[in-house]
């Protein structure tokens, strides 16, 4: 979300805990590590469910890769359909 630059988990620490007062923490704690579990994930971040999306420099990013990624992988499937005369197997892809 922009919040911090990257870096070491202990600068992040030291950054939230200026940000986020004492009597927060740990329900912000729960709130950003469920998100980051179920919602922002490293691999499939669900950009297009995301509530805070908008404020996130990482979301159109996201969803402009995944487009690509779907355009690059139906323009392959066309190549790798099998036919009904051949089926597909290890010699028809070579």
């Amino acid at each position: 979300l922009g919040w911090v630059p990257k870096g070491s988990a202990e600068n992040t620490r030291k950054i939230l805990e200026a940000k986020v007062s004492q009597e927060e923490r740990v329900d912000f704690a729960i709130v950003v590590s469920g998100f980051g579990q179920t919602l922002c994930t490293p691999q499939k971040p669900r950009c297009e469910e995301c509530a805070v999306k908008w404020g996130c420099p990482s979301a159109f990013e996201t969803e402009d890769k995944r487009k690509e990624e779907s355009q690059a992988s139906n323009a392959m499937a066309k190549y790798l359909k099998p036919s009904a005369s051949q089926p597909l197997s290890p010699q028809t892809l070579s």
